[in-house]
């Protein structure tokens, strides 16, 4: 029998880029749907990331970052921009 080698990446698909606006703070929580990575091998895929759904966000950008990784160690990465706007900011 031949050792499974598997040299393709898990398939990983992250959301779009999301604005918010602050109302009177610095900071908000996000909430996305976390990207559910899916590997050919059919096998359990690893996953990680930068930030948290549900994490709170200052005013300005911050680019979060999922990592995926499958037994064989091929990797697979897709990112996605959180855009925090001040409402008073906006205004003018």
């Amino acid at each position: 029998m031949l050792p499974l080698i598997d040299d393709e990446g898990p398939t990983l698909e992250c959301p779009e880029d999301i604005t918010e606006y602050a109302d009177g703070t610095s900071s908000v929580p996000v909430e996305w749907t976390v990207p559910k990575p899916k590997d050919n091998s059919g096998l359990d895929v690893s996953m990680n990331s930068t930030h948290e759904s549900n994490d709170y966000f200052f005013i300005g950008e911050t680019v979060v970052t999922y990592f995926a990784w499958d037994i064989f160690e091929n990797v697979a990465t897709c990112s996605f921009t959180i855009i925090i706007i001040s409402k008073y900011e906006s205004m003018h």
